[in-house]
């Protein structure tokens, strides 16, 4: 029984890690696009 408890909570803390990573991945990808959109019109608008 010990061990059947401990592979739940050990499932429930896997759960949150990729719940944190899908989080973390989808912020950093966010301002990634945020810089493109920045950075694509002001090498434009220098260019000329």
């Amino acid at each position: 029984m010990k061990n059947s408890n401990a592979m739940n909570s050990a499932f429930r803390n896997l759960k949150s890690v990729f719940k944190f990573l899908g989080i973390f991945t989808i912020v950093i990808l966010s301002i990634y696009a945020l810089i493109l959109v920045i950075a694509v019109p002001a090498m434009l608008f220098l260019n000329h």
